[in-house]
């Protein structure tokens, strides 16, 4: 656990503070711009820059004490919050959301896409993509794309659906593909299908009225 000295606190007798922060070597204590002592953990080369990098964040010619969401970031933002949050899309995301839509997994659909290497990292990044409101909503505008080559709606989903209710003994292949549909389709929540022991039960009437028709508010 590293820690920061306050302005006016007792220091170790062993501590023996450096003045120049950006020259300070790794476990070196130092006098930050806020006049806390605080330890050099990393120096790091960027470029043309050369950072230090304390247990509140990384620096470059200032240098502060104040705790940074992500200290080993230059910015001091978490990135992972900033991909999560950001509005915009990225080429990148364009092209990652079109793999996904065209049925690559998803780690691997990263790894062609950005220039990662580890499979771990991979995993972890295609992910949290996947969780963004603005990666879900390009990787439907795909998926619908599909459908309407293939003549696949709302319409469609459900007459199919109300076939094999009326007529189908037992069909579960067929079942499962349909369920995969809805899913991606996207507009009816998962539960409004029910497979049980491979035994399809059937959309009831309420079911079939709540998926064409939008839902209201409480208390409207």
């Amino acid at each position: 656990m590293h820690c920061v000295y306050e302005p006016g606190d007792s220091l170790p007798g062993y501590l023996s503070p450096v003045d120049d922060y950006m020259n300070a070597k790794v476990g070196d204590w130092v006098k930050a711009d806020d006049d806390c002592i605080i330890q050099i953990l990393r120096r790091k080369k960027l470029g043309d820059k050369l950072t230090v990098g304390t247990c509140t964040g990384t620096y470059y010619g200032s240098m502060d004490t104040v705790k940074r969401a992500d200290i080993y970031n230059m910015s001091g933002i978490d990135r992972k919050n900033v991909i999560y949050t950001r509005k915009k899309v990225t080429k990148n995301e364009i092209l990652f959301s079109k793999r996904i839509a065209g049925g690559q997994d998803p780690v691997e659909a990263y790894l062609d896409v950005y220039p990662a290497k580890s499979e771990k990292y991979a995993k972890r990044m295609s992910a949290l993509l996947l969780k963004t409101e603005r990666v879900d909503s390009l990787v439907r505008e795909e998926l619908k794309g599909t459908f309407d080559e293939l003549g696949v709606d709302l319409n469609y989903l459900i007459g199919v659906a109300k076939d094999i209710t009326d007529g189908a003994k037992n069909d579960s292949d067929r079942i499962r593909t349909l369920s995969m549909l809805w899913d991606a389709y996207g507009v009816v929540e998962k539960q409004k299908i029910t497979n049980v022991t491979g035994i399809f039960q059937g959309i009831t009437e309420n079911q079939l009225e709540a998926a064409q028709r939008p839902e209201l508010p409480e208390n409207v």
